[in-house]
């Protein structure tokens, strides 16, 4: 089970869980569920697709 800090800035966490690089995590929303969850699949399937997504350090692991 990987475990992380709850991130500075209040945002949730999107995107490749490290040391598992095909696996993708989305959690944390809070009470803005609705907005976040339009954002993680953007950032996911920039991901799968081997893309770049411009919000994706935002809510990376680590930050």
């Amino acid at each position: 089970m990987v475990r992380s800090a709850p991130p500075v800035t209040g945002l949730p966490i999107i995107g490749g869980v490290p040391d598992h690089p095909q696996v993708h995590a989305v959690m944390g929303y809070g009470c803005n569920g609705i907005t976040f969850s339009q954002i993680a699949s953007e950032i996911v399937s920039a991901s799968i697709a081997s893309a770049e997504d411009a919000d994706a350090g935002l809510f990376a692991f680590g930050t």
